[in-house]
Order: structure tokens, then sequence, then C-alpha cells
């Protein structure tokens, strides 16, 4: 175990709290990483050295001249898993400090073994995702043995048939670091369910390899997934079982739907064999986007634009009826009637036609995918 300066210094600021001594803490190379008294720290520690060379569990040092970079009082050595790690020295009168050294030596010892452990969940988080990120990029054709025993070493089988499901933030605040390792904490706790389940993270977004299930049984999981983890979180899933280099193309559908569950602004989950327009829509560059919107939207302000989208994604959700659409938006039906006549006369196109509604559809598509 490789100890930073940073953590020795967490470690020696926290113990001082307790034991109010002055404390040295030396790694393997026998330099002094960490230490109260800051103007030491580099130093050469040859108490250390000795103690290491020698096997040493305790040495107590009576003056400031017996041992170069070293003073009076009592230094132990540090073992995590059975592996000496380092020494930690207390500073002081030999008699006084001495009955500190059990307890500083397994106070700093926990500390250290806290500080592994979370390193090496995060190795193991880490190397995880690498795979999935791997495997999600592999198809059929580059499918080989090498991926199949690194699934295996990770304690997947690639060849179990699973359904994909992309979970993604849509919130107005960025996720951090933490908040990224919590959700991804709460999944994998949901999964526990079946062994055959996978998650972890791949640019922002949550994968979870779910092990064959209906419909209805992929919803009710996502759905508990979105409300355990407490952010706001849709889901686009694949609408049927993939394995192997299968994965690529399910999870390539799954990011689909998902754009399907944005696009239709109302959050939840969208199923592959759901969508239609998300198919393509980000098949589609933005400028070629932006240029279908203005020519629909032609003459607009952007805040026209904007109340137009709000005004037509609520009367085609409606199927056209005034009357629902202006209940839902809280105008007067004469005022709604009022704003879509306006709105023909601007662009030339009536939103209550049907001539005209698949052009509006798609510009609010477009819209919105692009927000």
């Amino acid at each position: 175990m490789q100890i930073s300066s940073s953590l020795g210094t967490s470690i020696v600021t926290e113990v001082k709290k307790i034991i109010h001594e002055d404390l040295t803490f030396m790694d393997k190379s026998c330099r002094i990483i960490a230490c109260t008294d800051e103007k030491r720290i580099g130093d050469f520690h040859e108490a250390s050295r000795k103690m290491l060379d020698e096997g040493l569990k305790e040495l107590t040092v009576p003056d400031d001249d017996t041992y170069q970079g070293t003073r009076s009082g009592i230094n132990l050595t540090l073992e995590i898993e059975g592996q000496v790690v380092g020494v930690v020295g207390i500073t002081g009168n030999e008699e006084e400090v001495s009955r500190y050294g059990q307890v500083v030596k397994k106070m700093t010892e926990i500390l250290l073994l806290e500080s592994y452990l979370k390193e090496e969940k995060m190795r193991i988080r880490s190397a995880r995702n690498r795979f999935l990120q791997e495997w999600l990029m592999t198809d059929e054709l580059r499918m080989n043995s090498a991926l199949v025993d690194e699934g295996i070493s990770q304690g997947i089988d690639v060849m179990v048939a699973r359904r994909v499901a992309v979970l993604e933030h849509t919130g107005n605040s960025i996720m951090s670091q933490e908040d990224v390792e919590r959700i991804e904490h709460r999944i994998r706790r949901i999964l526990k369910e079946d062994m055959r389940n996978v998650n972890g993270s791949s640019g922002g977004s949550f994968i979870v390899l779910m092990s064959e299930r209906s419909d209805e049984m992929a919803a009710k999981l996502i759905t508990q997934i979105q409300k355990e983890c407490g952010y706001q979180l849709i889901a686009g899933v694949d609408s049927r079982t993939v394995s192997g280099g299968q994965l690529k193309a399910g999870y390539l559908r799954a990011i689909k739907a998902l754009n399907g569950a944005a696009v239709r602004g109302n959050g939840g989950i969208a199923f592959y064999d759901s969508i239609l327009l998300e198919i393509f829509i980000n098949d589609i560059g933005q400028a070629t986007k932006e240029e279908f919107i203005q020519r629909v939207f032609k003459g607009c302000s952007e805040k026209r634009m904007k109340e137009a989208v709000r005004i037509l994604r609520v009367l085609y959700e409606c199927n056209g009826s005034i009357n629902q659409a202006a209940e839902q938006l809280y105008l007067h039906k004469n005022t709604l009637q009022y704003k879509l006549n306006r709105l023909r006369e601007k662009t030339g196109y009536d939103p209550r036609k049907l001539s005209s509604a698949p052009y509006y559809y798609l510009a609010i598509a477009f819209y919105e995918s692009m927000e």
C-alpha cells in the first residue's frame, strides 16, 4: 500500500485531536511524509530505517541525538493485512508518550485500513467500468475469447442473456463524482436481487444490464431505481435480450429509447419498441435541425417560439382538443384559439390541420432534443 502525504497529514491531524501530542508519519522509504511540525516533512528518519531493517515492532528513542532526523519519543510500525506499510512516531518524553503507543498504532492502522478499502472499492469499480465500456463497444465481429475471459475475471458471464437500460440525470444541477458513485452504489444494491444483473457508468450515463424479464418487470425494476436514487433520472430500455457481441446493438437501441424519454419531456421510461421519431432524431445534425425549426416557425422570436412549442406539445398530447388543451394550459379556450390563429398567420402553417401538424410535431421534437 502506497501512503500519500495527504493521507498521512489527514491521519496525524485527526490523531493529534485525541492525544494532543506531536506525531510523525514515515512511509517505507523512511522519509517523513506527514508531521505536526511541518518543517520536518521530507527529512530522513533513521529510527524508522532501523525498525524496518531489523523487523522491530516498537522503538523508543531517549533523546534527539540518537538517530538522524529523529526526536525523542516512541515509534511503532504500522501493518495492513500483515504487511508493514510505514512507521508512526509520537514525539515527547518517553515515559509520558509510551502510554499512547498502542492506542495511536491501532487508530492509525484503522484509518489506513479504511482508506485502503475505499481505494480498493474504487479500483474494482473503475476496472469493471472499463470492462463494461469495452464490452459496449465490441460488436459480434470483434467478440473474442479474451473479452469473455476478462468478463469472468470481473465476475460477469458475457454470454448470459440480458436487457440493456440506460439512465441519465435530467436535473439542472451538474452531478459531482460523489453523486455518480452514490447512484452507482444504490443501483448495485437494488440489482442484488439477481446475481446476473450488472451495472456501471459511462460518459455520465448509468448502464443497467438486467437478467431476462418482461417489459412489465423491467419497468418495475427501473422505476425502483429512479425512486430510490433520489435524482431526476430518465431511462431508455432495449426491447429484447442480448448477449455477447450483441450488447453494442442493444446499448445503441437503449440510447435511442433514452432520447425518446427525453424528447417526450415527461421523464420516466421509454422502451425502444415504443419510439418512432426518436429512432432517427439524433442522427440528424444540429445545423439541419435548427434550419428546419426556423423554416417552420419563420418570423417567430425565440420567446414566441418557446411559447408555441409548449402550447403545441399540449395540444397534440390532447389529440387536438381545444377544450382539453386549454384546461391543461390554464387558458381560456378563446385565448388558446387566438394564439393558434396568430401562429398560423405568422408561419403560414395551421397547427389544427392534419397537413401542417407533421411539420410542427417534427419541429417540436428537434427543438426539445437540443435543449
